[in-house]
């Protein structure tokens, strides 16, 4: 029952992030997902003083979400673009298609905004399938 309630939880909380940044300024949409992660650290308090003495106190101890997605709701435009950065800089290129598999649905203006920071990225369209998707690589100075 707990680990449902945590799967949903984090479902909740992944869908007001996508809606919160997309449709809203970035101040305002940075108070909507600390809020969300405030909730939750208060929701896993709750659950673990309430679960003191019944048992069930180690399931419940451990936190619902760990501290890479409490970092990632305060700022998951930032978040994305480290992944992003971390796997160009490895030397591979990234697709569209491997970032949306990350968890990252808006490649492309995460690479805008590494750009806009100074790092040199080049797109190409590569076919895949039927369709021509964007395929990003990190050119080294």
């Amino acid at each position: 029952m707990k680990k449902n309630h945590d799967k949903h939880i984090r479902q909740y909380l992944t869908e007001v992030q996508t809606i919160a940044e997309q449709s809203m300024p970035r101040g305002r949409y940075l108070q909507v997902v600390n809020r969300c992660a405030k909730i939750v650290y208060e929701m896993n308090q709750r659950a673990r003083e309430e679960a003191k003495g019944t048992g069930y106190h180690e399931e419940v101890a451990s936190p619902a979400i760990t501290q890479a997605e409490v970092a990632a709701a305060r700022d998951k435009r930032t978040f994305d673009r480290e992944r992003i950065l971390a796997h160009l800089q490895e030397g591979r290129p990234l697709t569209t298609v491997e970032a949306i598999q990350m968890g990252i649905l808006r490649a492309g203006a995460r690479v805008f905004e590494l750009r806009k920071d100074g790092y040199n990225i080049e797109t190409r369209l590569v076919k895949s399938g039927n369709d021509r998707i964007a395929e990003y690589r990190l050119i080294q100075k």
